[in-house]
C-alpha cells in the first residue's frame, strides 16, 4: 500500500457517507427512484472526483523522479505555495 495517498482509504470513507447520507434520505422520503439515488453520484461527482484527479496527479509526479524535482524547484521560488502546502 502506497502510505502517501493509501490508495484511496479516505476518499472511501468519504464515499462511504454520502452513500449513508444517500440511504437515509430516501429512506425518509420513502423514494428509492434513480432520480432519489442520483444524489449520492451528485455528491461524490461534486466532492471525491476533484481530490481524485487531484491525488493521481501527485501520485504520477511522485513516481517521476524529473518531474516532482521541477515541483521542487517550483516551489522554492514561491514561498506562498509552499506555506499552503507544508505550512509556515
Amino acid at each position: 500500500m502506497e502510505p502517501f495517498i493509501l490508495k484511496g482509504v479516505a476518499s472511501a470513507v468519504r464515499s462511504a457517507n454520502y452513500v449513508a447520507r444517500t440511504a437515509i434520505q430516501a429512506l425518509e422520503d420513502d423514494d428509492f427512484s434513480e432520480a432519489s439515488l442520483k444524489g449520492y453520484q451528485d455528491l461524490w461527482e461534486k466532492k471525491l472526483e476533484p481530490q481524485l484527479k487531484a491525488l493521481q496527479g501527485i501520485e504520477e509526479t511522485a513516481a517521476d523522479a524529473e518531474a516532482l524535482n521541477r515541483v521542487f524547484a517550483g516551489l522554492n521560488d514561491n514561498h506562498e505555495a509552499v506555506a499552503r502546502v507544508f505550512g509556515d
